[in-house]
């Protein structure tokens, strides 16, 4: 679909023992906490500590959907008894499954959504970000429509320019704010 995807492996989720494994917990923590969507890779068969970490991931981000996925079933048969809800079963060494993981992820990260031929593809942090932008602009429109001298809401006006500026920031990540504000305000002949 063309859009990116990142992609953080939350490896040492748990682990206390050292003081490396207390920051490798924290750090997966805190990813999880600002993923769109959480891949929970387990073997075929769950052990009682994988469907505890299974149930225990909403709690951490009630907003992400998590994507039960069952990889290795190239070396073990799928189970009899699947646990439930039915996870999806993979094999990373033959491809197995790889598909129909692709399109469910697509599906759960909302990337399928093409717009004249193009795919756009946001997750919801981008889109969230887009939003507030465009809110920062619209408020900034709307004080200096009203404004009977720019120069009374320039202040204003440079603050909501520079939140929409950092939110798409967000997005691209790169933050220029101080030259684009520059620029604008250069030519209405206004102080920063």
């Amino acid at each position: 679909c063309g859009a990116v995807i990142e992609l953080l492996d939350a490896a040492g989720l748990g682990l206390t023992d050292t003081a490396l494994d207390h920051i490798a917990d924290t750090t997966a923590r805190a990813a999880l906490a600002r993923a769109d969507a959480i891949c929970f890779v387990t073997e075929p068969v769950l052990s009682g500590a994988d469907t505890q970490l299974r149930d225990w991931l909403p709690t951490v981000n009630a907003t992400a959907t998590v994507v039960h996925i069952a990889n290795k079933i190239d070396l073990a048969p799928r189970p009899a008894d699947p646990p439930q809800p039915a996870p999806l079963y993979t094999s990373a060494a033959t491809g197995e499954g790889m598909d129909g993981l692709k399109h469910h992820l697509e599906s759960v990260l909302d990337l399928a959504t093409t717009r004249s031929g193009d795919a756009l593809g946001l997750h919801r942090q981008q889109r969230r970000c887009l939003l507030q932008a465009a809110s920062d602009i619209t408020q900034a429109t709307t004080l200096l429509a009203d404004a009977e001298e720019i120069a009374d809401v320039a202040e204003l006006v440079a603050l909501d320019l520079r939140d929409a500026l950092d939110q798409i920031g967000q997005i691209s990540g790169e933050v220029v704010h101080d030259e684009i504000l520059g620029d604008i305000f250069a030519r209405f002949c206004v102080g920063k």
